[in-house]
């Protein structure tokens, strides 16, 4: 009996363990494929966690590098209804757009002492005090900002390559357009969802690191502003990848904050772990994109006229070294300011310098962008769920944040989390427990947001 009970069992778990790996290759083939049927497992099942493995796909010749960047639909019906009617646009001041973007940037790194460059040029810019991105990750950071629609919509428009309405309102007024990332934007898929309307976009830098990685781009973009014909308008993109990984040139010159922790090792962090050697590792890697921006700045300056230029620097989230004493390192663990919370300074013509001290959103700056610089005429809900950063509505109640799993609502004293499962947790803006725990009163408009742009 305990024989055959012992067989039983072991054929049990070599099923399990089969199935678990054919589960596992078949969904992986299948997102590489960009195959919809099997891709949208993961919005059927919210808590499946499916592995990638793009990279292996490629070296053992079973996907093709194409098949795996391409931009074309996959041949079905798309779900996605974005905007909801064509732009139009014409108009507007038609100024050039620069994005300069710094990966995991927090919002309190804006010092004399640790971003000197940015410092000074915030002097003559709007500097937004109270901004948030709408996602805690790189994914929904960038993906809300290009797109002004909730992160939820990520998998949708990766399936059906929708694009995002500020590259298309650029696209219509025929703007030259430049993206120049350290990191690949093949990861996550930006070729995909934000930048699919693009043909052949710059995918990934080379260089053994990050520093160099970011060193190639910037030199790529100063390249490309050169070579952009005279009186022809443009946008670009820079997104520096060293302090998403707290990296910086280790020496005398750049060593400015000490002790930092030389070896980072994430298995030693713990509440009990002094953070200031990390956060001073963290200050270091900040201080040499500070470096590189002021390059980019100067740049501009020499090549560009700036009276017809609007420059943004901000990041696609935060960064926590334990702030609330909880055990969180790092980004997308919760919805705290540490987190959440990113710089948004803007030099725009005619602006001046002030502080906004008003919430504002990465889900604005399409709806602001759209009908003042490309005179899109259609009305915001079309295309976004933001609103003017400049003259936002006063009772505004909730920003809209996500994760992978997670969405939140961070109200002015209280954050409200919708879980894998669709419920409803209460928390303080320290990520404890809430005593309030009223349901909110949009709930109702933020269903309709989260579904307004599907088919």
């Amino acid at each position: 009996f305990f024989k055959t009970t012992a067989k039983v069992n072991a054929s049990v778990v070599a099923t399990l363990i089969l199935g678990f790996i054919s589960c596992q290759l078949i969904y992986g083939i299948g997102f590489a494929k960009q195959n919809p049927e099997i891709t949208q497992v993961r919005q059927v099942l919210p808590l499946i966690r499916p592995l990638r493995f793009n990279k292996l796909l490629v070296k053992l010749g079973i996907v093709t590098p194409e098949e795996i960047y391409s931009v074309s639909l996959p041949g079905k019906k798309a779900k996605m209804n974005y905007p909801l009617s064509e732009l139009n646009c014409k108009g507007g001041s038609g100024y050039n757009i620069v994005f300069l973007f710094v990966d995991a940037l927090r919002y309190d790194m804006v010092t004399k002492e640790i971003m000197p460059n940015v410092h000074e040029f915030s002097k003559n810019s709007v500097v937004f005090k109270n901004h948030y991105s709408g996602g805690i990750n790189t994914r929904h950071g960038i993906f809300t900002l290009f797109t002004g629609i909730p992160g939820n919509y990520w998998d949708t428009s990766l399936q059906t390559k929708s694009g995002s309405a500020l590259i298309k309102a650029l696209q219509a007024r025929d703007y030259e357009i430049g993206i120049f990332t350290g990191a690949p934007i093949t990861m996550p898929e930006f070729n995909q969802t934000v930048f699919a309307t693009i043909a052949d976009p710059r995918l990934e830098s080379q260089g053994k690191d990050s520093i160099e990685r970011d060193e190639n781009a910037i030199k790529d973009f100063e390249a490309w502003l050169t070579s952009i014909p005279k009186n022809k308008k443009f946008f670009s993109f820079v997104f520096l990848d060293n302090v998403h990984a707290a990296v910086f040139p280790e020496d005398k010159e750049n060593t400015v904050f000490k002790p930092y922790w030389k070896t980072v090792n994430q298995l030693e962090l713990n509440n009990d772990f002094d953070p200031l050697p990390y956060l001073n590792r963290y200050k270091n890697s900040v201080h040499y994109a500070d470096k590189q921006l002021g390059r980019i700045l100067k740049n501009l300056r020499d090549h560009i006229d700036l009276l017809k230029t609007i420059i943004v620097i901000s990041s696609d989230h935060g960064e926590e070294f334990n702030d609330n004493k909880q055990n969180y390192w790092g980004h997308n663990g919760n919805f705290t300011k540490y987190q959440a919370q990113v710089p948004f300074i803007v030099k725009w013509p005619g602006k001046g310098n002030v502080e906004i001290e008003y919430a504002t959103s990465m889900l604005d700056v399409v709806p602001t962008i759209l009908p003042e610089v490309l005179g899109c005429s259609n009305p915001v809900s079309d295309y976004s769920v933001g609103e003017n950063l400049f003259s936002p509505s006063k009772d505004r109640e909730y920003r809209y944040v996500s994760n992978y799993s997670k969405d939140a609502f961070i109200e002015k004293d209280r954050i409200v989390l919708i879980n894998e499962v669709g419920l409803l947790n209460y928390l303080d803006e320290n990520n404890r427990p809430s005593s309030n725990k009223e349901i909110p009163s949009y709930l109702k408009k933020v269903l309709e947001e989260t579904s307004r742009f599907l088919k």
